[in-house]
């Protein structure tokens, strides 16, 4: 049983999908997805949801990390949104805050 809004109840499947990790010209990517279908997968026409993650490791200091989401199709997966996350270098004397030491 999934909860599919704040009234009501009802049932179904949610599906994750991985692809395997690849390494190219030293940046290693993984790719998620999250297939949720609401109601029973063999009625004539479930709702289905996806989410997918891509989460690209540039280098040592460097990750990103895109989020995309779709109703029904692959093909219509648009970016929510897209996230650099990099490593701040730690300067003498102060701490990753920028605090004093």
């Amino acid at each position: 049983m999934v909860r599919l809004d704040n009234h009501r109840f009802g049932t179904g499947h949610v599906h994750l999908l991985t692809r395997m990790a690849k390494n190219e010209d030293g940046k290693i990517r993984i790719v998620l997805e999250t297939e949720l279908t609401e109601g029973h997968p063999l009625s004539k026409k479930p709702k289905m949801n996806r989410a997918g993650r891509e989460i690209n490791l540039i280098d040592n200091d460097t990750l990103t990390q895109k989020v995309f989401m779709a109703a029904e199709r692959r093909t219509d997966m648009t970016m929510h949104y897209g996230i650099i996350y990099q490593r701040l270098l730690k300067l003498i004397g102060f701490d990753y805050l920028g605090t004093s030491t």
